[in-house]
């Protein structure tokens, strides 16, 4: 994909090279060593190379003052960042995930800066040294080639320096994570902690950075199995510090356990899960006070409310989404808005969500409104280096606004509305990058598509809804996130049992019979109460179908 990190690193190719000029298949392109065959179009070769680098010159500029910035704002030199790009160019990673996932980069950069600077025995500190000088210059392969030199040096005197192998390991860990490579970071760092296990506070720094790479794989791309392997280093990070000899240690590992344990939750169809996770938090508030322990007090509180209310979701009633409600409430009073913005943001954005769905139970226009306004709130806080969340508060913006053209039920007003907004926050979550958000983003589409094509009588929502729930279909596997799964089978069941309805073709609705029915095995077992009676009436409505229009064809 020649995006425009392509178009970058390819100006700074010709910038060293600037008479080279490549065919390949049959196209003509710059800034690559010649091969089979030289072309010339007009203008010498001197010349196209100008031009080029004339017409690139914005692209450059951009991206020249992209890494300048961050390296500024970070107090490191630009040229490692130079690399991380041609890494990030190399993954294929879009341009509007570039700045993002840049910054969290950097942040990954200087920790290795730091931890190569720090103390190692005088026969090893020439390795860190020489990686360090290595890494300044971009040149990651090499870094960690010193970096591997050290640790076997280190290896041989394993009884004495284990820390010092453990250190290593941990910065070939940072290496790995500044090229996303999550899991084979996670290897680094528990071999880390098994080197110095019997120091329990440094194998716990140890197994929290496995666990975080970890998570991190497994919410970022949908890897469940990274997931379950993150609780139980969690767990295990938990139980080497307990609450009475190291109570930060253990309310850390207790927080981002439940974390972990809420990420896998929210893909399951049953609400086991969910529960560990609310006894989990009323724990930590039956202990610690906000006055004792404030920031794991306000994260307790949030993570609570998040809890209830996947679990409200799913139920009937509103008892569970009042209480996560006033969690949240409770929570925002723990966290400044200047000080902690994505933070503020983040909670603000989940009083939109229990706000929605109790103006969903509740059929109220008031609380609808409620709900959007603390969505856009949430928005004036998040600039341009927080585009993921941004993306999400816009995605929650959006199925309130679905919502409410459910209350409404014939404006499609509401409906168009959301759409725009899940449109906006796909141009800040591309798919390699955010694969589950990309894909929700698209079933929601698919949803708000469903009910045009119900008020409006057009085919085409149908069978955009139809388009776009099969691109989710993806990412969400049955076998991975089987309740999305089955949710995006719902939408291109009922899309194809309304255009069948129109079109009286029947190989539609009785596919649309196949789809819906996979959905309801999965759906019918669920936790997800709310969404049991909409698959039924719909396989029911659809099975009727394909009964008359099959009697139709008999006669």
């Amino acid at each position: 994909m020649f995006n425009l990190l392509r178009n970058w690193l390819t100006s700074i190719a010709q910038s060293k090279r600037k008479t080279e000029v490549s065919a390949t298949r049959s196209a003509v392109a710059a800034g690559r060593d010649i091969r089979d065959s030289t072309i010339k179009v007009g203008l010498d070769e001197v010349g196209v190379a100008e031009c080029i680098e004339q017409a690139q010159q914005p692209l450059v500029d951009g991206f020249a003052a992209l890494t300048t910035e961050i390296a500024r704002s970070k107090g490191i030199d630009p040229v490692p960042l130079r690399a991380i790009l041609v890494k990030l160019g190399e993954h294929d990673v879009p341009d509007a995930a570039i700045p993002d996932r840049l910054i969290a980069l950097a942040d990954k950069l200087n920790e290795l800066r730091e931890g190569l600077k720090s103390s190692a025995l005088y026969d090893l500190k020439p390795m860190k040294d020489s990686a360090l000088a290595l890494l300044e210059q971009g040149d990651f392969s090499g870094a960690y080639a010193e970096l591997d030199r050290g640790r076997l040096v280190a290896q041989t005197r394993r009884h004495e320096v284990s820390k010092y192998e453990a250190e290593f390991l941990a910065d070939q860990a940072r290496v790995l994570e500044l090229q996303i490579s999550n899991l084979a970071a996670a290897d680094k760092y528990r071999q880390a902690a098994a080197l110095v296990s019997d120091e329990p506070h440094s194998a716990f720094q140890y197994l929290s950075k496995q666990a975080n790479a970890l998570q991190n794989e497994g919410e970022q791309f949908g890897n469940n199995d990274a997931l379950r392997a993150a609780i139980a280093v969690w767990r295990s990070a938990k139980e080497l510090s307990p609450f009475e000899s190291d109570p930060e240690n253990h309310r850390k590992a207790h927080n981002n356990l439940g974390s972990a344990i809420y990420a896998l939750a929210h893909r399951e169809p049953t609400n086991d899960n969910l529960f560990e996770v609310v006894a989990m938090n009323r724990e930590v508030l039956a202990r610690d006070t906000r006055e004792s322990a404030p920031k794991y007090w306000g994260a307790a509180q949030a993570n609570l409310g998040s809890a209830l209310l996947v679990i409200g979701e799913r139920e009937l009633g509103t008892a569970k989404l009042i209480e996560s409600l006033d969690r949240f409430r409770e929570a925002l009073k723990t966290v400044s808005r200047e000080e902690r913005p994505a933070d503020w943001a983040g909670i603000q954005s989940n009083t939109g969500n229990s706000l929605k769905l109790i103006a969903q139970r509740q059929r109220s226009e008031h609380y609808f409104g409620e709900s959007i306004e603390a969505y856009r709130e949430a928005l004036t806080v998040l600039d341009e280096t927080m585009a993921s969340q941004r993306a999400m508060t816009l995605m929650n913006m959006a199925t309130a606004f679905s919502d409410l053209g459910q209350l409404r039920s014939t404006q499609p007003e509401p409906f168009e509305q959301a759409i725009k907004e899940l449109q906006n926050a796909l141009t800040l979550i591309p798919k390699d990058r955010y694969p589950i958000l990309w894909a929700t983003a698209k079933h929601n589409i698919g949803t708000a598509r469903n009910s045009l094509g119900i008020v409006t009588g057009d085919l085409f929502h149908y069978r955009d809804s139809i388009l776009v729930n099969t691109e989710a279909l993806t990412v969400y596997t049955r076998e991975h996130a089987p309740l999305q799964w089955a949710l995006c089978q719902w939408g291109i069941g009922l899309a194809l049992s309304k255009v069948a309805a129109k079109t009286r073709n029947i190989e539609d609705v009785i596919t649309a019979v196949d789809v819906l029915a996979e959905a309801n095995s999965i759906i019918s077992p669920s936790d997800d109460e709310r969404a049991k009676p909409g698959i039924i009436g719909a396989l029911q409505e659809a099975t009727a179908l394909a009964e008359d229009l099959r009697a139709a064809a008999r006669k």
